[in-house]
């Protein structure tokens, strides 16, 4: 078999190899989104990914399809060379890089995708974005290291759970705020879900956090906002701390920009940028305010 030629890692390559370490894998599909946008760079996007493949700076393994006929995705890790990469360009060893993930059940993996999907997301519409610029975003492993903890009043036991992410905005003016993320896939079963919703308000009453839940459809998002509201109701907890969309509705277009977040207890659906805005001490001016009305929040805020 013939041996294929050594790569040549440009600065695209680099920045491709950071973000599979920093997602803990992904697909050809989100790296397609991030380095490769134009509607004809599909074949240049696998045509890379096969010589890096190759070149064993990343590791691609096929996964289990969900449906049960053919094989899923091809799911993409750092390879040997890949984490030789990373670890000069972090300045560490490899050892100190961590295990590579070892996602490997279908209801894992497709969690796991749908976070990277929001994540780059987010990550897109904050790079365009004049008013809001993200600072960081902490992945589920690095939270899983202290997870949240709280007494629940209901029945005495201390519910711990870890959330799907945690992500700092900044304000063109500094200000800072710090937001955490959910994506229920409908697959938590309502008293599990009830249970880490009342540990969502009562951290609250300490550090109130905003609390982003991604949901699959109009039918998951009715029932959380209910639960939310029934819970914040017993607790004499601020609801507004939640705030909900679903997941046809996130996009880089719509993730910051569009009035796609139901925020519990309230009427009207604002968008991301406001939530900032508004949780790190001001309001959006006026005008931009009933700019969003306009655009199809409707209703108070």
């Amino acid at each position: 078999m013939p041996v294929p030629p050594p790569v040549q890692l440009t600065e695209r390559d680099y920045q491709l190899l950071v973000m599979v370490f920093a997602y803990r894998g992904l697909t050809i599909a989100v790296l397609r989104r991030r380095f490769f946008p134009t509607p004809g760079a599909r074949s240049a996007c696998y045509a890379r990914v096969q010589r890096l493949v190759a070149g064993k700076y990343l590791s691609a393994h096929r996964l289990p399809s969900t449906s049960g006929v053919g094989s899923g995705k091809t799911f993409l890790t750092l390879g040997p060379h890949g984490r030789l990469v990373i670890a000069k360009r972090l300045g560490c060893s490899r050892g100190e890089l961590g295990r590579a993930s070892r996602l490997v059940a279908p209801l894992i993996v497709a969690h796991h995708l749908a976070i990277c999907d929001v994540r780059l997301s987010l990550e897109v519409a904050a790079e365009r974005s004049p008013v809001l610029s993200l600072v960081d975003w902490i992945p589920e492993g690095e939270l899983a290291r202290a997870p949240l903890a709280v007494v629940d009043p209901v029945d005495g036991v201390t519910v711990r759970w870890v959330p799907d992410g945690a992500a700092t905005l900044t304000l063109a003016d500094g200000r800072r705020q710090q937001f955490l993320f959910e994506l229920d896939r409908g697959t938590i079963p309502g008293k599990r879900l009830r249970a880490r919703l009342r540990g969502y308000l009562l951290l609250a009453a300490d550090r109130p956090r905003p609390v982003l839940f991604v949901v699959p459809d109009a039918a998951r998002e009715a029932a959380i906002r209910r639960w939310v509201e029934a819970e914040a109701a017993r607790l004499g907890a601020d609801p507004t701390i939640v705030w909900l969309t679903t997941m046809d509705q996130v996009e880089e277009r719509t993730i910051l920009d569009a009035p796609i977040w139901q925020v519990v207890g309230r009427s009207a659906r604002l968008a991301l940028v406001d939530l900032a805005s508004r949780q790190a001490g001001r309001d959006m001016p006026a005008a931009r305010a009933g700019q969003r009305r306009g655009a199809g929040g409707g209703g108070e805020a």
